[in-house]
């Protein structure tokens, strides 16, 4: 049985991979901040890439306000990184 979160819900522990690391832990990273989650296709996609500047213009206000922003997408880790160093992301 799957369920939905709500904004304002606590999100379950899991386990999750970065373009730099392996198998981080979501409770050790978040540290009791705020999280943000947002899913998106790949870089790029047009839509895609249009959120990735909306949240690349906004990182400071989100970190400000004790907020993470975590990015998922359904590219392949090494696409992730390599874009993600091209464009200079932070999340």
């Amino acid at each position: 049985m799957s369920t939905s979160l709500k904004v304002g819900d606590k999100a379950p522990n899991f386990q999750f991979d970065t373009p730099w690391t392996s198998s981080q832990d979501f409770y050790e990273t978040v540290q009791h901040q705020d999280a943000i989650f947002v899913f998106l296709r790949y870089y790029g996609c047009p839509v895609c890439q249009m959120e990735m500047a909306n949240l690349k213009r906004d990182i400071e206000l989100f970190n400000q306000k004790g907020a993470r922003v975590f990015r998922f997408s359904a590219e392949l880790n090494c696409h992730s990184h390599t874009s993600a160093k091209r464009r200079r992301l932070a999340i």
